[in-house]
This record gives structure tokens, sequence and C-alpha cells, in this order.
């Protein structure tokens, strides 16, 4: 079990970001659950641009960590980053989820 604390101790991202989210989904600690909610964007910033298509692909089979007010800049941030894959990974989340044409609305 990690301790919340130990979620702020510095190391190296590239590391760090994927043992946790890994680790979140392997275990479903709801501390650590929460610490990813809401630093998703920055662990993404990391995750996306290094192509790790399998840790997004099991991140959008939860309703967890993406979100309305994240996705889009997800979005962005994985075509900035030629990643096409992911691209298409969150488009349909964003289409499962909320609906293309919108943001912060669930389909009925």
């Amino acid at each position: 079990m990690i301790r919340e604390r130990d979620y702020e101790k510095p190391a190296d991202v590239t590391v760090k970001y994927p043992l946790l989210l890994l680790h979140a989904l392997r275990t479903r600690e709801p501390e650590l659950t929460a610490y990813i909610q809401a630093h998703c964007t920055e662990m993404m910033a990391e995750c996306i641009p290094a192509g790790d298509v399998c840790l997004i692909q099991a991140l959008a089979q939860t309703e967890d960590y993406f979100n309305a007010q994240n996705i889009d800049r997800l979005i962005a941030l994985a075509q900035e980053s030629a990643q096409q894959e992911i691209v298409m990974i969150l488009l349909n989340y964003k289409n499962a989820h909320f609906g293309f044409g919108q943001t912060g609305a669930r389909r009925l």
C-alpha cells in the first residue's frame, strides 16, 4: 500500500506517474484515485507524449480519471504530441461519455 504522503515525494515523473496510475488501476485505493483525479492533467502531460497507449486505454476503461473538465485538453495534448492512437482513444471516450459536441453533459 502506498501512503498518501508518498505520492508527493520527488521522483522522475516519467517513472512515478505511470507507476502510480498502474497501481491505482490494480488496487482501486480510494486515496490514490483521489490523488490522481486531482493531478490527472499533469500526469497525462507526461504519459501522453511518451505514447503510453496501454496505460491510456486502461484508464479509459474506467470512469475515474477523464472528465468533462479535462478531456478536451487531453485530446489537444495528444494531437500536439502526434499520438494518433491516443487521440482516438480519448475521442472515443469523449463520445461515449459526453457526446462529441458537448462538454460537461452526459448523453441520455
